[in-house]
């Protein structure tokens, strides 16, 4: 209640949009939300950031449809430019359109609200900056008691872990975490890393495990970590390790009688 309390105190869509973004948590965990500003339009976005499976597409359309309604109570005269949704229509796409106002989009990139950006800054009448400071201590405190939540990187090098290294691309998480390749490779880059590193990375895990626990000759190795051949594993082995691959084998086979931790 501490989110909706603070929503409808809000002076204007903008503050109400800022609060959606840093208090989501208060009222859900399963994903997150991000206001994208633009000189004209401006859109407020929600990525689901569970395993799959466990979010079904009415219930992100009823947290899109949440932020639609919870700005018509801050602002009775307004109405989004669009909603887009990142799944296939379930139903008759016209009934969305009644419900929410606006033209709705379906296998979109993302699921969003689209805004004109003036009416965001549109000042609400009878707003009580007191009372919103207040709803925002609390909200606060609140947020503070929540656990820290595993970043995205967390969740795709969880997936790499898994993955066909050889075939693994970000449009393979869309299904997974729910979002586009575009939008992946943006957020990852919000959190200073990015695809082709948490992907070089996972290629250099798979490596190290394939080369201390396996015999495979090193056109194989290469194969299961993503590489074109011996020769691209020898020289991304190298830059890893600052040895070649065979040179690590031997290094630990010498080793893992006294120790069973890789001591390079």
């Amino acid at each position: 209640m501490a989110l909706i309390y603070l929503l409808l105190a809000s002076s204007s869509l903008a503050e109400a949009a800022a609060a959606a973004v840093r208090y989501h948590r208060l009222v859900s965990e399963a994903g997150v939300v991000a206001l994208d500003r633009g000189p004209r339009r401006s859109r407020l976005v929600y990525r689901p950031s569970v395993a799959p499976g466990t979010m079904h597409p009415q219930q992100v359309e009823a947290i899109v449809t949440g932020m639609v309604t919870a700005a018509g109570w801050i602002a009775p005269d307004w109405t989004p430019v669009s909603v887009t949704f990142a799944h296939p229509a379930i139903g008759d796409p016209r009934r969305y359109t009644e419900i929410l106002r606006c033209p709705v989009v379906f296998d979109a990139a993302e699921n969003a609200v689209t805004v004109r950006t003036a009416e965001l800054e549109r000042p609400r009448a009878l707003t009580d900056p007191e009372l919103v400071a207040l709803h925002r201590r609390h909200a606060d405190g609140l947020l503070g008691g929540l656990p820290a939540t595993a970043m995205l990187r967390t969740r795709v090098r969880g997936w790499l872990d898994q993955a066909d290294l050889l075939r693994a691309g970000p449009e393979d998480l869309r299904d997974v975490l729910f979002l586009s390749s575009r939008t992946l490779r943006r957020a990852l880059r919000e959190e200073g890393t990015s695809w082709r590193e948490l992907l070089d990375e996972a290629r250099h895990m798979r490596a190290l495990q394939l080369l201390r626990t396996t015999g495979l000759p090193l056109e194989a190795v290469a194969r299961q970590v993503g590489l074109s051949g011996a020769a691209a594993l020898v020289r991304a082995f190298t830059r890893w390790r600052h040895m070649t691959p065979g040179a690590y084998r031997r290094h630990h086979a010498h080793n893992s009688v006294a120790s069973p931790e890789d001591p390079a």
